[in-house]
């Protein structure tokens, strides 16, 4: 069985206080997810043995007990009582800490793979708190396209869909890791820096004011996101934790900087960085904002939202 698993982009990303002691520690959050046309494939075969065998063709990708995916099929057994093993390939296209959600996805995948696979025949609301304890971004590559993700990305809301619209990502030479980003998290304040990468649209009357403490942060309504939709996506983006990447890696403004200056009609850092990605209104201008980028010996990939 084969599977293709899509990567996103975080449309916006409000960071709020942190959970009680005891409940995790981590983060709340308010995030709009949208997946994109890049995917890694996961192939799934049947093993005669009780084993879990992960293979992929990424060296930092972890094959053992690490993977997430590992830890999807662990969870996915013991909650269906199944014994049986079996073998996994993962073919990676999404690049590795890149704030795509590619190790997300990919786990996602897995479970939805292996429930058609064992005939466990389980609903999407019952494979969902067993995805919530992978991460917070598993839960919404369950249900994938245009959603709106809050607590710890396991409170899910499927939103108007934002389909074949054009993307282009940019990825500077250097992985991020998730933990770090968050560890760095009101470490830093706003400052200067982020007044270089102007949004045409001023996405900050819809998020938290500028120089708010993070406990302080606002929440967006159902109402306000839908009407914020239908005026045009391009007035919604914002991620809290461009503030802590950009004032570490600088370039992450530049890439900003520049894909603007090319036309793009907004650039946003996708999730925990260092991926930026821009809306386009078409493939043409795509391409010419990728050769661009390229010329700065940066990855891209031209893509449309699925």
């Amino acid at each position: 069985m084969r599977i293709r698993a899509y990567g996103k982009i975080n449309l916006y990303l409000q960071v709020l206080d942190k959970f009680p002691r005891g409940k995790r520690g981590y983060h709340r959050l308010q995030t709009i997810y949208q997946t994109i046309g890049l995917y890694d494939e996961i192939i799934l075969s049947q093993s005669e043995g009780p084993e879990i065998e992960i293979s992929c063709d990424h060296p930092l990708v972890p094959q053992g007990p690490k993977n997430l995916v590992y830890k999807a099929v662990s969870l996915l057994r013991k909650y269906a009582g199944v014994k049986r093993g079996i073998n996994i390939e993962i073919v990676k296209k999404i690049p590795v800490g890149a704030g795509l959600g590619g190790g997300s996805s990919d786990a996602a995948a897995t479970l939805q793979g292996l429930n058609r696979l064992w005939k466990l025949n389980y609903t999407r609301n019952t494979l969902l708190p067993i995805s919530a304890q992978l991460g917070c971004d598993v839960p919404f590559f369950l249900y994938g396209h245009t959603v709106l993700g809050e607590g710890y990305g396991e409170v899910i809301t499927p939103l108007p869909g934002i389909k074949n619209k054009w993307v282009l990502l940019v990825k500077p030479d250097f992985v991020l890791s998730t933990k770090w980003v968050y560890e760095h998290l009101g470490k830093i304040r706003l400052t200067e820096p982020i007044n270089i990468i102007k949004i045409k649209t001023r996405h900050s009357q819809y998020g938290r004011k500028r120089g708010s403490s993070l406990p302080g942060s606002s929440l967006l309504t159902i109402g306000k996101i839908r009407k914020i939709l239908k005026d045009g996506v391009e007035k919604l983006l914002y991620n809290r934790l461009e503030e802590v990447t950009i004032a570490y890696y600088p370039i992450i403004s530049q890439i900003k900087k520049e894909l603007l200056e090319g036309g793009a009609d907004c650039a946003l850092m996708s999730g925990s960085g260092p991926t930026v990605f821009a809306l386009l209104k078409d493939q043409r201008l795509g391409k010419k904002l990728q050769q661009r980028m390229e010329k700065y010996k940066f990855s891209t990939w031209l893509v449309k939202t699925v």
